[in-house]
């Protein structure tokens, strides 16, 4: 695996310059790319969210099925519906993470959005720092493959969970997600017995 710094263009080739968005971008194999911003260089902390991209082999429907479905690549123990418009569904991860989300905007094949209704993060001072953040899953075409950007809008830098959350959406999205896309098969929390 190699890390690269500098921005992917849409042939996956990337770009490297000094005002240009710092990502890191990873290989995961002769058909799958993966970035992740990190931070803008010289920019607002404040309006950085945390954002991801995956460019797949899988159609557009195949990406929209896997993204809604929430309990194959998050946690079996979801409670709650996560695949239709007004939707809402609530997770948990042990004492440390709870939150509860409504599925706001849904285009099949297209676009994702989730709205935290409500939030608590015990390993942080502010526990509901996501309340009133969104998850944006955007979905297009790109020759022959698939783009899905994810993006959490509201989770930036300024929060004090920024890095352990970015970290944890990059463990679910690239380790479970994207196996859930390519393979049909996630790595979600499962249910406790």
């Amino acid at each position: 695996m190699s890390w690269f710094l500098g921005k992917t263009s849409a042939t996956g080739s990337i770009e490297t310059g000094p005002a240009i968005q710092a990502t890191a971008a990873l290989l995961i194999n002769s058909n799958h790319y993966f970035t992740c911003t990190l931070f803008k260089q010289g920019s607002d902390m404040h309006t950085d969210h945390f954002t991801i991209s995956f460019l797949v082999d899988q159609t557009p429907e195949e990406v929209f099925n896997a993204v809604t479905n929430v309990r194959g690549w998050w946690s079996q123990a979801l409670e709650g519906n996560s695949a239709k418009l007004n939707d809402e569904f609530s997770y948990r991860h042990g004492d440390f993470h709870y939150s509860k989300h409504r599925l706001t905007e849904v285009v099949p094949n297209e676009r994702v959005v989730w709205l935290t209704l409500d939030s608590k993060l015990t390993f942080v001072k502010e526990q509901n720092e996501w309340n009133g953040t969104t998850m944006v899953f955007d979905i297009s075409g790109e020759a022959d493959k698939t783009r899905l950007v994810v993006t959490h809008v509201g989770l930036v830098p300024a929060f004090e969970c920024f890095n352990a959350c970015s970290k944890g959406w990059t463990h679910y999205l690239q380790n479970s997600l994207l196996p859930l896309i390519t393979t049909g098969t996630g790595k979600p929390d499962l249910i406790k017995q």
